[in-house]
């Protein structure tokens, strides 16, 4: 197998073709990223306007409610079932966001179970294609 010399400065040590550092550097790299992740975590969050919203999400009432919809949708994805596949729930979704209706924040019908990667495509279709977004929720709720 083709070797080369670790990407970190100063270091000697051969690895694979493929990977970046050696194994001491790999864990000091590893390491920054995931402060960098906690300080821009901790940035964002500081920065929020949205403060009512987030103390939605703690709030006792939403954990009744979003259980309630992990309990009605057998915490499975509503979107991967409607695609035939068959994956866990990891997010309680609203259909129509907060920020449009926040008198439906507590609305079981307005709730849907997503796994994170059709969550962040239900999202994406919301920002760029409405209709077919709402179309897609509507024929997901009738199943």
């Amino acid at each position: 197998m083709l070797k080369k010399m670790c990407a970190y400065p100063g270091c000697t040590e051969i690895v694979d073709i493929g990977q970046r550092y050696c194994q001491k550097h790999q864990k000091m790299y590893e390491e920054k990223i995931k402060q960098n992740r906690k300080e821009r975590d901790r940035e964002y969050k500081k920065n929020r306007q949205d403060i009512e919203e987030q103390k939605f999400y703690k709030s006792r009432e939403w954990e009744l409610v979003r259980n309630a919809a992990i309990v009605r949708d057998k915490a499975l994805c509503r979107l991967c079932l409607h695609e035939g596949k068959i994956s866990f729930a990891e997010v309680v979704h609203h259909i129509i966001p907060i920020k449009e209706r926040w008198d439906l924040r507590y609305d079981l019908s307005n709730l849907i179970c997503l796994c994170d990667a059709c969550h962040n495509r239900a999202h994406r279709l919301l920002e760029h294609d409405r209709e077919k977004y709402f179309q897609l929720m509507e024929e997901i709720k009738k199943e």
